[in-house]
């Protein structure tokens, strides 16, 4: 079946407590009614739905308020359970912005405008990716010392647009450090920010280490 445009028919929206990324994935269990109901249908047309930070409410129970600006999310995988719920992992394709709100119950549709992905300045796109390449190597080593696991890096800095999300989604920051990114205008912008955020991270994460080394000895 052909899948819709969301920017010409009205688009589902699941407000959550967390920031959905471009080309970031992320797993969802689904337990609510209402959302079973809108991601069965999401299932059953190949459509996407809209992923926004709650602005205020809560996730579940009630009517919750999402920013205006979020992330189209795709089902890539989805799991049925004996208990009624659905697992699913979703892939974050673009950004959007709400112009239109449709209705909020049972659950947010609303249109919305397809955003662009520009890059930017192209000189604050090199310095940056000079500088985050080198932050980077020193966060994977770090990382690989704390958890063993090995982070592919090198192939994000391909595209200064997926490295920029890429680090959006890897960083340890809170939801509106998070949302902020995601609102960046462009690649260049975002990039610049994660610039003075990584080595904080790095930091963090030495500090970490250290204490883990000597609660070891």
């Amino acid at each position: 079946m052909k899948k819709e445009n969301p920017s010409d028919s009205p688009l589902p929206l699941f407000p959550l407590n967390t920031v959905l990324f471009p080309r970031t994935s992320m797993p969802l269990r689904i337990f609510e009614s209402r959302y079973k109901d809108m991601i069965g249908e999401c299932l059953e047309n190949g459509t996407p739905f809209g992923v926004c930070l709650i602005q205020e409410g809560k996730e579940s129970g009630g009517i919750a308020l999402p920013h205006v600006l979020g992330t189209l999310a795709e089902i890539k995988k989805a799991e049925h359970k004996a208990n009624g719920d659905i697992h699913i992992t979703i892939e974050g394709s673009k950004r959007f912005r709400m112009v239109e709100e449709l209705k909020r119950s049972p659950t947010w549709l609303a249109r919305v405008e397809i955003l662009e992905e520009p890059l930017g300045d192209q000189d604050t796109t090199r310095d940056a990716k000079e500088e985050l390449r080198a932050a980077m190597s020193r966060y994977a080593n770090l990382y690989y010392l704390l958890t063993s696991k090995q982070l592919m890096f090198e192939k994000h800095f391909r595209d200064p647009v997926r490295l920029s999300y890429y680090l959006a989604d890897l960083l340890e920051l809170d939801n509106d450090e998070k949302q902020a990114l995601l609102e960046a205008p462009d690649a260049a912008t975002r990039l610049e920010i994660e610039r003075e955020l990584l080595p904080v991270q790095n930091r963090k994460l030495e500090e970490f280490w250290g204490e883990h080394k000597f609660s070891r000895n």
